[in-house]
Formats: structure tokens, C-alpha cells, sequence
């Protein structure tokens, strides 16, 4: 409803103002002959005088200390006047106003939650080798799965040699606090498998797409032939097998090369094969520790320690304590089956040669890159076999047992790589004259010995510098090249054709042995970080 407005049409008449003439009632249409008579105004009251300001005495110059009217007040005091009048509102709205202030304040600067870290390093050491963009191609993987063979045939020579099953007893110790000082690094060692670190290390040491294409058919190469069980097979069903069978070798080997590429039992592409590979190994494991079911060859620790590796790296990569009690104590198998000439051989603690004892160092090594514990008495053992086992007395060139006096290239590489694990250094005169001897003797197809350059791929990887570049432009091209490029094989390598391996020579490496070490030497660039980067030491020592 609307209220009229007063002096239109039907609105309410004016009031005449006070004291002004009087306005006849009846031209405002009052009916004024019904009106009593109005009475006559009382007078106003008079109102009292004020009281006479009494004058103040004041100085000469000074102002009155008194004023009875606020018109007598000096500017200065009338803006004070005024201020003291209205500052009860305006306090109020200034402490409103801050604590607004405040609260957005606090909002603004409170810490947000993060979904990533990025990490900036700045890399002092080494150069960069290439600095392009590639993309890499991966055909869907098959899942096709296929019967083992057990091809035996009778025993020969090679690095996968296998006792008799026997009973060993354990003794020794393992952990910290039995009596032995024990020494562990972190994880940073295993970064390198971390997507965007992999990709900046391919960049870095010398990988491209190329080498990351002839992983990633490898790989698919390795998920096809993975039997139903979840295990793998050195005889087939692939062409070209080994003469015998060792199914935790098999396995451990498939396993790592797909570690390498950041495959766990957790997470990657080929997780469910990780996932089934690593419950054959665990099924094998005994109460003691020991991963090995075969009984017929001396390949009893080799299978054992690359068994632990597979265990230790897959600890280090995801921390799942559901593994960390079978990977401590196939750990303490290996410290326990140490002989007391400093290193391994077949069977524990019976005689030591550089070959086995290699495997076994890369085992303890993994075990401390994952953080576990390792007794320093044993790694100290392992450089006293070493002295035992060179050639020379400048230490650069090893043989494959004591005392034997011709070196071998496989040997000097393999014991080159754990006496950088103890400690020597790239300005080492002794690595370095055998990474002279390394680099003198590049990979030549036509006398393939994939167990050479796979130790020499290590060894020089962590020298950096000139040798590691001399030594990778030959190695990668070499294997991109000669990789199955079709057919059943795809992804393979022959370990027999026109450049045969020497062991598969003598019908040990087969394709499966062949293919899994040349894959390790195509993964290098990231599978362990570089032991004397300057990015190895920072993320160390941001791990503590």
C-alpha cells in the first residue's frame, strides 16, 4: 500500500508553521459551526538568566583553562572535541577491521598442502651427453603365457654351476646389536627408476630412444615367455634355450630386468608379472633363508644371490614390510655363507673365486641401498680376497681364483666394480688403469661375452667421465643394433647366429640369460645412480 503524499491530490494537508497566521479552519473544509470555542494560549514562561561568566587571571599569552560555550574553543580543542564524541563507534570499527585483517592473513599464508615434490639439482659433476627430445614406441605387451621345458643336458663349465642339495647350517650374525658394527645407506641409490629421474638420466649418461625402445620390446619379450606359475625358464619355450634348467635364476633375472625400469610388485606397467615372479621366489625360501630348490650344478649361490637382489630391491623401491622379513634373512644367509678367505663360491663357506663373490657383493650392496643392515666385517673380508685375487701389484687386474697368474677382462671388471662398492674412488690410480684396460677392449659382436660387458657397463658407469663415454657409444649401438627386431623372438636377443656368446657357446647363457643381462646394460642409465654424482650425494643426504 502506497502513503500519499503530502500537498498532492488526497494526501494528508500540511500543518501551518508554528507561530505564523492562523489559517480558517473552514478553508481546509472543517465544518468550524460544530467547533467549540478554542481557549486562549497560557503565556511562555520567562525564561531565568544566565549566570555571568566570572573572568579567569591567566598568565600573559596563555589560553583560559575554562569556556562555558564550545564556540569559544580553540580549533585544535573543538577537532579534540569532536574526536573524543565520536571515537567509542569508530574504536569498534578498527578492532573489527583488524581482526578481519588478521583472520584473511592467517588463511593467506596458511601452509597448503602439496600433491608432488620437485626437486632442482644442479650437476656439477660429469656432462651432458645428449640433449634431445625422443619418443618412445611400446607395442601392447602380450600377456601369452606357455609351458616350461626342463631341458637337461649333461653338465658343463660355465658361471651358473649348482652343488648337491645339502643341509647348511647358519651361524654368524646379521643385525646390530649381535656383536658385529653394522653400516646401511637409503634408498636414493634406487631413485633413479622414479619416471621424471629416469627420463633426465637417460639424457644425461647417454641413453636415447632408441635404447629406451629396445627396453621397452625386451620387456614385452620377458612378459610373453613368463610361465603360468609366475616364473620363468632358462630352456624355452622361446628358441635357442639353455642345456639345463634353474627356474629361481630364471626368475630373478626376468624379475630384475623389470625392476630396473621401475616395475615393482606395487606399481608399473608390468606389476602382476612382478607381483607373480616374486611369490615363486618366496615359495622357494627356506627357514634358513635360502632361495635355491635346484641340486644338480654348482649354480647354488649364484641363484641365491640374485634371488636377494631381486628381494632387496623391491624393499628398497616400496618399503612393503610384508617382504622384509624373507629379504633380511635371505640377507643373513648370504653374510653366513661368506668363506674365510673373504669371498663365495658354490656352496657356502667352501672356497671363494671373483665370480661368484661379484654376485654376492652386488646382493650386500643392494641390501644397504634398500637401508638394511650389513655387517662392515664382511665387506672388509671381501677387499682381503680381492688382494688375494689380483693379478698384479698395482691391483687393476684380477683373476678368477687366487693365485692364478693370467687375468681375465670378466674378472677384472667384476672386481673392479666391488672395489668402487668399498670405497675406492674415481681418482683411484688402480680404477683407473683398469678402466684403461676396459676401454683398450671395447664390445666386438663376433666375440660376444655378454657377462664381460655387463660388469664393465657397471664398472665404467660409475667411473664417469671419458671412459664412460668411450665405453657407452660403443655398448648401446651394439645391442639397439643386433636386438630381434620381428617375429616370435621380438625383443630378444640370439645368443647363438653370427656373433654367438660365449657361454651359450658351451650351452649355458641361453636366450633368456643373453637377453636379461642386455637389457640390465640398456637400463645402466638409471637403474642405480651413479656411486660419486653430486646428485647421489644430495639425495643422500637429504634422505637422513
Amino acid at each position: 500500500m502506497s502513503v500519499p503524499n503530502p500537498g498532492q491530490p488526497g494526501g494528508t494537508p500540511p500543518l501551518p508553521p508554528t507561530g505564523g497566521p492562523a489559517i480558517p479552519r473552514a478553508s481546509m473544509g472543517y465544518d468550524v459551526s460544530q467547533a467549540a470555542p478554542r481557549p486562549a494560549p497560557a503565556p511562555a514562561p520567562v525564561p531565568r538568566p544566565m549566570p555571568a561568566p566570572r573572568p579567569v587571571v591567566v598568565a600573559a599569552g596563555a589560553v583560559p583553562s575554562v569556556r562555558l560555550r564550545e564556540e569559544e574553543l580553540l580549533p585544535e580543542e573543538q577537532l579534540k572535541l569532536q574526536f573524543m564524541k565520536h571515537s567509542p563507534p569508530l574504536l569498534i570499527s578498527t578492532v573489527v577491521h583488524m581482526v578481519l585483517i588478521i583472520i584473511l592473513g592467517i588463511i593467506a599464508l596458511a601452509p597448503q598442502k602439496k600433491d608432488a615434490v620437485a626437486l632442482d639439482f644442479s650437476f656439477d659433476a660429469g656432462q651432458q651427453l645428449f640433449d634431445q627430445t625422443y619418443q618412445v614406441r611400446v607395442d601392447n605387451p602380450s600377456t601369452e603365457k606357455a609351458v616350461a621345458l626342463d631341458a637337461r643336458l649333461p653338465e658343463v663349465e660355465d658361471p651358473f654351476y649348482q652343488p648337491p642339495a645339502i643341509s647348511v647350517p647358519t651361524g654368524g650374525t646379521l643385525f646390530e646389536g649381535e656383536g658385529l658394527k653394522s653400516v646401511s645407506i637409503s634408498a636414493p641409490a634406487l631413485m633413479g627408476r622414479d619416471k621424471g629421474m629416469k627420463t633426465m638420466l637417460i639424457g644425461k649418461y647417454g641413453g636415447d630412444g632408441g635404447s629406451e625402445n629396445a627396453v621397452g620390446t625386451g620387456l614385452e619379450w620377458l612378459a610373453r615367455n613368463q610361465q603360468r606359475d609366475g616364473s620363468w625358464s632358462l630352456g624355452g619355450p622361446y628358441s635357442s634355450g639353455s642345456s639345463f634348467e634353474n627356474v629361481q635364476s630364471a626368475t630373478s633375472m626376468a624379475l630384475l630386468a623389470f625392476q630396473a625400469a621401475g616395475n615393482s610388485h606395487k606399481e608399473g606397467k608390468y606389476q602382476k608379472n612382478v607381483e607373480a615372479g616374486l611369490k615363486v621366489l618366496l615359495r622357494a625360501q627356506d627357514e634358513e633363508g635360502n632361495i635355491y630348490r635346484g641340486g644338480q650344478r654348482d649354480e647354488w649361490l649364484y641363484t641365491h644371490a640374485q634371488a636377494t637382489i631381486v628381494l632387496c630391491e623391491l624393499y628398497g623401491m616400496t618399503k612393503d614390510s610384508t617382504i622384509r622379513g624373507a629379504t633380511e634373512l635371505a640377507v643373513k644367509f648370504c653374510v653366513d655363507a661368506q668363506d674365510s678367505l673373504g669371498g663365495w663360491r658354490y656352496r657356502p663357506r667352501m672356497d671363494s673365486d671373483t665370480s661368484v663373490t661379484g654376485w654376492m657383493v652386488m646382493a650386500l650392496q643392494s641390501a644397504k641401498m634398500a637401508g638394511l643392515s650389513v655387517p662392515s666385517p664382511t665387506f672388509a673380508r671381501v677387499g682381503e680376497y680381492l688382494d688375494k685375487a689380483a693379478t698384479n701389484s698395482e691391483m687393476s687386474e684380477y683373476a678368477y681364483l687366487p693365485g692364478q697368474p693370467t687375468s681375465s677382462l670378466a674378472m677384472t671388471a667384476e672386481a673392479l666394480l666391488c672395489r668402487e662398492y668399498l670405497g675406492w674412488t674415481p681418482s683411484d690410480k688402480r680404477l683407473i688403469k683398469g678402466a684403461q684396460l676396459i676401454l683398450a677392449n671395447p664390445p666386438d659382436w663376433k666375440d660376444r661375452d655378454v657377462y664381460y660387458w655387463y660388469y664393465a657397463t657397471q664398472m665404467m658407469f660409475h667411473v664417469e667421465g671419458q671412459y664412460w663415454v668411450g665405453w657407452n657409444d660403443g655398448i648401446k649401438n651394439l645391442l639397439v643394433q643386433h636386438q630381434e627386431k620381428a617375429g616370435k623372438e621380438k625383443g630378444s636377443w640370439d645368443p647363438l647366429g653370427a656373433g654367438p656368446d660365449i657361454w651359450a657357446q658351451r650351452g649355458a647363457g641361453g636366450r633368456l640369460y643373453v637377453t636379461c643381462l642386455s637389457l640390465y646394460m640398456l637400463e645402466v642409465y638409471y637403474r642405480h645412480l651413479p656411486l660419486y654424482s653430486e646428485l647421489k650425494k644430495k639425495l643422500t643426504e637429504e634422505a637422513k
